[in-house]
């Protein structure tokens, strides 16, 4: 059959590739580490598994699966084993990571962790390559201008509802901290972060808001900044913290529902000598996407796993 000029829509899928692709290059490395019975920070392995259930789950695979695999079904695909077994494999890849975030919750990987962990990256890469071969090369073929349109408007749709501008921006952020971490590790020049404190990492210039501020205010300031979580200050002592999940409850009812209604009060906190290796571990064990860094009581800054990252990948220059 002749090939097609790729349509905007399977563009946007093959950039998703290459994002995706470089995340699982640098946990292929650190799974041989493991293999070899060398040291793998726990940040490095929960910041991958972020992005993979942010990204990849929440974003990319629903792309596909409300977009491109039911408008092929709707076009008359010759053979819908491809569809179908895409669709399976969507599933699997889910129970895999499922399985891969309760492994992360204990502060190390195992052997059975490290043989998910590849057979997750054996997973991915097989369903690209035959995304790519086949399923991208079809859609090209057969899919008009106006399908294109579509699907460009159902891939933003899911972008902005799935995972947000800002939830999008921090995903790649993640990404390349990842893979910065995992290039840092994999030549051996990372070990130095164990001396490092929670202090070398903190994010000191950050949004607060106050208790009485509402939810809408809250969730455009996170939209705005890129984070998932905001301290709660109020006459510049930390009070509580506001986590994206909170607002849930309050859907529809953001405009008059105050920030003390769903904040967490007296949240869990480090102080700035707090070795890096504990803060870690409590991110893992409470499923934290950071925790407040404190001096009596006052708010010096906050600490997530990017952030952990980035100091990894900065140690090892």
């Amino acid at each position: 059959m002749e090939s097609a000029e790729p349509l905007r829509s399977t563009a946007r899928l093959r950039r998703d590739h290459e994002k995706i692709t470089g995340v699982l290059d640098a946990v292929e490395a650190l799974t041989r580490r493991l293999r070899r019975g060398r040291d793998v920070p726990p940040a490095t392995i929960i910041g991958a598994l972020d992005f993979f259930a942010a990204f990849v789950d929440r974003c990319h695979r629903v792309k596909e699966e409300e977009g491109l695999l039911p408008l092929l079904r709707q076009r008359g695909m010759p053979d819908d084993s491809s569809l179908a077994r895409a669709e399976a494999e969507h599933g699997e890849a889910r129970r895999l990571l499922s399985r891969l975030r309760q492994v992360g919750t204990r502060g190390k990987i195992d052997a059975e962790g490290t043989a998910w962990l590849e057979t997750y990256v054996a997973l991915l890469r097989r369903h690209m390559a035959a995304e790519e071969a086949v399923l991208f090369p079809l859609a090209d073929r057969v899919l008009s201008s106006a399908d294109d349109a579509r699907l460009l408007r159902s891939f933003l749709h899911v972008e902005r509802h799935s995972v947000g501008p800002a939830g999008l921006a921090a995903a790649f952020a993640l990404a390349e901290a990842v893979t910065d971490a995992c290039r840092e590790i994999a030549v051996e020049r990372a070990n130095r972060q164990r001396d490092a404190r929670a202090g070398h990492a903190v994010r000191p210039k950050l949004a607060t808001v106050a208790p009485e501020d509402s939810l809408a205010q809250a969730l455009e300031l996170m939209e705005a900044v890129g984070t998932r979580e905001l301290p709660v200050v109020e006459g510049g002592v930390l009070v509580g913290i506001l986590a994206r999940r909170d607002l849930e409850p309050h859907r529809g009812q953001y405009e008059w529902t105050p920030v003390r209604s769903a904040m967490t009060p007296d949240p869990v906190t480090v102080d700035a000598a707090t070795p890096i290796r504990v803060v870690v571990r409590l991110l893992l064990e409470r499923s934290f996407n950071g925790v407040p860094v404190v001096a009596g009581g006052t708010l010096v800054g906050m600490l997530g796993t990017r952030d952990v990252l980035r100091l990894l990948a900065q140690r090892g220059r």
